[in-house]
């Protein structure tokens, strides 16, 4: 049995918004009230106690990180006292505790709010600074007042994120340049720069399928990609992620976990979850509450998945690895699943022309940042070496 991996992340979805931007399909819903929020509050409470007693603490395991997400956790703020009451005795010491917020729901009382409840780190959803853009993605804020808002951030936090969308239809590559130039001027210590993706169950996603929406020509996506790199890395920020920059001493803890096959606990509607190797499988195990708000307060136990196999497992490792500075232990890949890396005329070419590199010393292979940008077909090219 291996050994028990060193850091866990606690994931908690607070699926409540006050409206539905177009593009997510993440858990939320905007029809809630007290009555609502008080029942999946008691519910998120009682899951991580089942959680904690039944999984994590028998183990005499500490949360490294816990990471608020949405829908919107910024609609509240002294409702979390008792959860957090739980949690606080299973956080480890100096822990990041992030919550996501969006720009409308700052102010000097919900931020100091958050500091005393113990939130050590904000992540904001600006999108854009682009009126047009704003629109476009549904987003409820005023452009005008932006600056002013998250001028706060710093009198309460001294570490923060700031996410943009970049890549929806009619944005120029001016706009996007303005977009940069605004979000390094409020000096975030991270940023998360987001490609638009048209889900299927979103409103831009069925009226792309309807083609009454054209995304920008993939050539013109990596563009937005590749300029946003040399801006952030002459501003001083270091890429960690295909969409995640940080300065230094400052990356995202609880993300990174996601990136480097780590485990973490997901409660709440529609939040799932990554068990190591050292628990029944030796892929992992993964689970995934359902997204159904109605459902959430009276369920058990989540569903896990069943028949979990190496491949699972290598495709997921894989692809997360190679858009990330960390890249692909080789020696782990061999050591879980007996397969050896014997590269192909094509990536051996690739490693030539410096598109992916190999530290034969550490038996790590990267992928060249630029190419972050086109994972999945660099992972499959990776997965016919193994």
């Amino acid at each position: 049995m291996s050994q028990i991996p060193s850091r866990w992340g606690l994931y908690l979805h607070i699926p409540f918004c006050s409206e539905i931007c177009h593009y997510c399909d993440f858990a939320k819903t905007a029809r809630w009230d007290e009555s609502t929020t008080g029942a999946y509050f008691q519910a998120l409470s009682r899951h991580i106690s089942q959680w904690i007693e039944g999984v994590v603490i028998p183990q005499g395991v500490r949360f490294t990180s816990l990471y608020l997400g949405g829908g919107t956790p910024g609609l509240f703020t002294r409702e979390y006292e008792p959860i957090f009451a739980l949690i606080r005795p299973y956080l480890e010491a100096g822990a990041e505790v992030t919550l996501e917020a969006n720009p409308t729901n700052l102010s000097r009382e919900s931020l100091q709010a958050w500091k005393e409840l113990g939130c050590t780190r904000l992540s904001v959803g600006v999108q854009s600074f682009d009126a047009a853009g704003l629109r476009f993605l549904t987003r409820d804020h005023d452009p005008q007042a932006l600056a002013a808002t998250l001028g706060l951030l710093p009198e309460f936090f001294s570490d923060y994120n700031l996410d943009l969308i970049y890549s929806w239809p009619g944005q120029s590559l001016a706009s996007w340049k303005e977009d940069l130039r605004q979000i390094v001027a409020l000096e975030p210590t991270h940023l998360s720069l987001y490609n638009l993706t048209y889900a299927p169950k979103t409103p831009i996603g069925r009226a792309h399928e309807r083609k009454k929406l054209q995304a920008p020509p993939d050539d013109t996506q990596a563009e937005f990609y590749h300029v946003a790199q040399g801006y952030l890395a002459d501003k001083g920020y270091l890429q960690e992620e295909v969409s995640n920059w940080h300065r230094p001493g400052f990356p995202a803890r609880h993300n990174s976990l996601y990136w480097q096959d780590e485990p973490y606990i997901g409660v709440g509607s529609g939040a799932c979850g990554y068990l190591p190797s050292t628990l029944k499988s030796p892929w992992g195990l993964r689970y995934q509450y359902p997204a159904g708000l109605q459902r959430f307060p009276t369920m058990g136990q989540p569903p896990f998945e069943e028949g979990r196999a190496a491949e699972a497992w290598l495709l997921e490792y894989v692809g997360a690895s190679l858009r990330s500075c960390y890249g692909v232990d080789l020696e782990k890949v061999r050591e879980k699943t007996g397969r050896t890396w014997k590269p192909t005329p094509w990536v051996q070419e690739s490693l030539s022309n410096s598109l992916m590199s190999l530290d034969e010393g550490a038996q790590r292979l990267y992928l060249s940042p630029p190419e972050w940008f086109r994972e999945t077909a660099w992972c499959h090219e990776v997965l016919g070496c193994l």
